[in-house]
């Protein structure tokens, strides 16, 4: 897929370095990783005053950084206000991350689907977000519960089920769904980690070639790695 003329969009852009807590080991962070491709834009939002500071410090000392527009705001915020609505012929490539499923309601998903060609590269967090937290949620007489944001449903609460996970599995199927009726395309899911994920992270396209492009960049390498590329 060519990336020349797309803009690259990053909804909770960070403060583009990571840093494994075991370790100390440093990498890039999502907007490093996109400013090394050929987006011909780049949009990060980052909504904590601090990280996002540090992230215009970090991105003006990059060869591209005149073609970097930092937004500090949330991003709910900004996609509701109509702010993230791109022209029917730009390619968009949207970068979804959170750290929980409550920064990522759907009326604001949805905010994003209104572009025509838009991809939506998207992290579901089902084991913190969801799978631990079904007691809290079952519990709750709330109809304003994270998950019935991160569904904008409360159907639910009519589901048959036998064990968390499987709860949290109709909770994915029931949010990409969803998405799949503004008419984009479901493609395979991968966990992280294999054994025993964490989150899931998957591509929502319209583009009728989306799962073949999917399935050729998650190629394996030797490590048993795999190698995501734009």
């Amino acid at each position: 897929m060519s990336v020349e003329d797309a803009p690259y969009l990053d909804v909770m852009a960070g403060p583009g370095l990571c840093k494994l807590k075991e370790t100390g080991e440093e990498f890039p962070g999502s907007p490093f990783v996109a400013l090394a491709h050929e987006f011909h834009e780049f949009i990060l939002i980052e909504d904590d005053p601090q990280l996002a500071d540090v992230l215009k410090q970090r991105v003006a000392k990059h060869p591209k950084g005149s073609l970097v527009k930092i937004i500090p705001e949330n991003w709910v915020e900004v996609a509701e206000q109509g702010c993230l609505r791109f022209r029917d012929d730009t390619l968009v490539v949207a970068f979804i991350d959170p750290t929980g499923i409550s920064q990522v309601p759907m009326k604001a998903i949805l905010q994003l689907t209104k572009t025509r060609r838009i991809d939506l590269l998207v992290t579901i967090q089902h084991s913190l977000g969801i799978t631990l937290n079904v007691p809290q949620y079952i519990k709750s007489e709330s109809e304003q519960t994270a998950l019935e944001a991160f569904l904008d449903s409360g159907d639910w609460r009519k589901w048959k089920w036998r064990e968390a996970s499987e709860f949290a599995r109709k909770a994915i199927d029931a949010f990409s769904e969803r998405i799949q009726k503004e008419g984009f395309i479901g493609t395979r899911h991968i966990s992280v980690p294999p054994d025993q994920p964490l989150y899931r992270f998957t591509l929502f396209s319209r583009h009728s070639l989306a799962e073949k492009f999917w399935n050729e960049i998650l190629r394996i390498d030797e490590t048993g790695q795999r190698e995501l590329h734009f």
